[in-house]
């Protein structure tokens, strides 16, 4: 199930997507898809401020426990991760596609993919902390 940490995560692959493309189609495609998924947040921010749903799920992980990010506890800090780790990402995977680069360093993009994968859902599981803590002060 969604939740607000996940549509965030969406949000910053989408806007790494309109900075990189190159098509007009492509990117007011993108563009409304932003506009949908903003209007999605809203409402779901809505629906856990009212009690209607919960601003988190458990997840039961058992891998990666090793790899471990910093610990913040303010939301636009923990937005701003969210977006480093998927920028990180994006580079990585065009690094671990790009067939001129040996197949060590292929390798290697490849296992720092799964490191930075963990900490990439660390910050959505942040962000979602964050809003559930959140809606028990107010």
């Amino acid at each position: 199930m969604d939740t607000v940490g996940n549509l965030l995560d969406r949000l910053c692959i989408l806007e790494r997507r309109m900075i990189e493309t190159r098509d007009e189609d492509v990117f007011n495609d993108l563009k409304q898809q932003r506009h949908w998924m903003f209007f999605a947040l809203g409402k779901m921010l809505v629906s856990i401020s009212e009690g209607n749903r919960p601003a988190m799920f458990k997840k039961h992980k058992q891998y990666d426990k090793d790899v471990q990010g910093e610990e913040i506890i303010y939301f636009v800090e923990a937005l701003k991760e969210l977006q480093y780790r998927n920028n990180c990402l994006w580079d990585l995977e065009d690094k671990r596609r790009n067939l001129s680069l040996s197949n060590n360093e292929r390798l290697k993009a490849a296992d720092e993919i799964s490191i930075q994968n963990k900490l990439r859902n660390d910050s959505i599981d942040r962000i979602d902390s964050i809003i559930s803590i959140s809606k028990k002060e107010v």
